[in-house]
């Protein structure tokens, strides 16, 4: 069916079912919107035309009347304005342009309007005879017009929007924030222990134990402290890498798959290369890259270990030759 539909003060239309349906899913038209196709007695709203009305069969409330018809003063017709009623054309034809009513005209004054371009064939028109209001094109001789007994035109209707008979529930509450874990950042203390405990050890090294006397016994004591700094070193590393997670996950490469426990004998057995070998792979770990600070310590711990080392065989090598010469003078 052609239907027409009064959107804004205009008259749109005629359009087929299907297109005016996809216009009010795209949301061009609105089921408020009055329409009229050939046989409805009256505008009506859009939805109620097309079965689309929420409103449970009810029919909606009556509308306002439309305002009573002004004279023409927003379009001036062109021609014979002032014939609105001669023994050719005795009509008196209003005429529903802009969101106005204006008329009466002749219907030569309107026909004259329609061909310069002041009215167009889909302005909504009326006259006696005429049962609604219909476009132009509708004028004598169409089978739209058909025939009526009121004198004055009928009102267009203003139908209110469409409410639903219940108000729509509140919208549900927003869902509670998800608390996010908390990520512990690793610690940095016992990465410094790791670096400063080789220092410390060149320090006694140096001072305290190069200062002795043969007979205080600095080798042993030398030994003794090489042996505590190696595994202080070894277990401070199997605790640091059981905190960060070593060995846990299988898919990282080699050196992060150590296990603490695995740290602890390689470092004890073979301090000089697992020692800055764990310091580099700590930093895969979400911790600082130590293993300049540590090569360093290192260093300045094995220096004068072999100083101080040196210096003791030296003395005890001298302290033998002198005992052996005088076991060969008493003999």
């Amino acid at each position: 069916m052609q239907i027409f539909v009064l959107r804004d003060g205009k008259q749109l239309g005629p359009f087929e079912q299907e297109h005016v349906r996809a216009d009010l899913k795209a949301g061009k038209l609105e089921e408020s919107d009055l329409a009229w196709t050939d046989g409805c007695p009256n505008w009506i709203p859009l939805g109620v035309m097309l079965g689309l009305s929420q409103q449970s069969g009810k029919p909606p409330p009556p509308p306002p009347p439309f305002p009573p018809p002004r004279p023409a003063a927003n379009i001036v017709p062109v021609g014979r304005q002032s014939n609105l009623s001669t023994e050719d054309n005795p009509m008196k034809i209003f005429v529903f342009k802009n969101g106005q009513k204006t008329g009466p005209f002749s219907l030569d004054a309107v026909q004259t309007n329609v061909r310069v371009g002041l009215f167009v064939a889909s302005d909504l028109c009326w006259y006696e005879g005429l049962a609604n209001w219909s476009p132009l094109s509708v004028l004598p001789g169409s089978a739209s017009a058909t025939s009526g007994t009121s004198s004055e035109p009928p009102p267009i209707a203003v139908v209110p929007p469409l409410v639903p008979d219940e108000p729509p529930p509140p919208p549900p509450p927003p869902f509670p924030p998800v608390p996010q874990p908390t990520v512990r950042k690793p610690s940095e203390t016992i990465g410094m222990i790791l670096v400063m405990l080789p220092a410390i050890s060149a320090i006694l090294t140096w001072f305290w134990i190069g200062n002795m006397r043969l007979i205080d016994g600095p080798g042993a004591k030398l030994g003794g402290l090489s042996a505590l700094t190696v595994l202080f070193t070894a277990a401070l590393s199997a605790f640091e890498a059981s905190e960060l997670g070593f060995g846990k996950d299988k898919t990282r490469p080699i050196l992060e798959r150590v296990s603490p426990l695995g740290w602890f004998f390689s470092i004890a057995l073979i301090w000089v290369i697992d020692y800055p070998r764990y310091l580099y792979a700590r930093s895969r770990y979400g911790v600082r890259n130590l293993v300049g600070f540590g090569l360093l310590s290192m260093i300045l711990w094995l220096v004068p270990l072999g100083i101080v080392s040196h210096s003791i065989i030296a003395a005890e090598s001298d302290m033998q030759q002198r005992l052996d010469q005088l076991d060969k003078q008493l003999r």
